[in-house]
């Protein structure tokens, strides 16, 4: 029972009037709706360097709990504290609930993520999420992603490409022409999956050997007007460019309801990236 369900509850048993009563009445029936979130037991079997600070764990269960996730979905992984912090899951989804997770770890990720090492158990919630793949092919997918922020939809696009059905677009921005660590492997698809588009856009490119666009992969998408509409819009990344590009998109005459985005429900618990 979560601590606001026991504070009600005393509040209850406790009111001193009958309005406090009713509202504390009310507050328990609200959160005893609540789904009771199960725990998964893991263990860390691999950590790899993908790329400049970037790490790939893979997660395995160790017990029959396993963790299913629908492509595009996140996990929270919980602190010896029971706070928890969310990871964007990068995997498609499987029926052996293995768990890939890409990590950037620098000096300001917290002490979770530094202390992420193999053979480390973990305790997993979730899923959590509805920026996932659509079951019906119909519905197109428009996907922009900022640093880290293309995690998700790397499940997305793995699971979409098995059987090459629904139509997606990825627009993925970062800094430098690096940190688009799976770019030859994004490349790779686009190429063999014709219903799958992937524009690739860096920030700063002086120095690079770079033939692609330049500049805000907002920007970029934005001017792709005729791309956006009839689609589902999946955001992801830093808080500043999700909360400027749904302003964008709206300003553009697009439907708040065609904008998706996990960051909108849980802004409290972003992962620095």
């Amino acid at each position: 029972m979560n601590k606001s369900l026991l504070q009600a509850i005393d509040n209850l048993l406790d009111y001193k009037s009958l309005s406090g009563a009713i509202l504390s009445a009310i507050l328990i029936f609200h959160l005893m709706k609540q789904p009771i979130q199960q725990t998964h037991r893991y263990k860390i079997v691999s950590k790899q360097v993908i790329s400049q600070q970037m790490f790939q764990f893979i997660l395995q269960p160790l017990t029959t709990s396993k963790l299913y996730h629908q492509p595009g979905q996140y996990i929270e992984i919980v602190h010896s504290t029971s706070e928890s912090k969310p990871y964007s899951v990068a995997n498609p989804d499987n029926t052996d609930g293995i768990i890939e997770l890409h990590i950037r770890i620098n000096e300001n990720a917290c002490g979770l993520t530094k202390s992420l090492a193999i053979e480390q158990e973990l305790t997993l919630i979730g899923p959590f999420g509805d920026c996932t793949l659509p079951q019906s092919t119909q519905e197109q997918v428009l996907m922009i992603a900022g640093g880290t922020g293309f995690v998700p939809f790397s499940a997305i696009i793995r699971t979409a490409y098995v059987k090459k059905q629904h139509r997606l677009t990825l627009f993925w921005g970062a800094k430098t022409k690096a940190e688009l660590y799976y770019m030859p492997q994004l490349n790779e698809i686009a190429t063999d999956y014709k219903k799958f588009e992937f524009i690739p856009v860096i920030e700063q490119a002086s120095v690079e050997n770079w033939s692609g666009k330049i500049g805000s992969v907002v920007d970029h998408a934005l001017k792709q007007y005729h791309m956006l509409q009839g689609k589902r819009i999946y955001l992801s990344g830093p808080m500043q460019m999700v909360e400027l590009a749904k302003q964008q998109l709206i300003r553009q005459g697009l439907p708040i309801k065609s904008i998706y985005s996990d960051l909108f429900d849980y802004k409290e618990k972003i992962i620095k990236i």
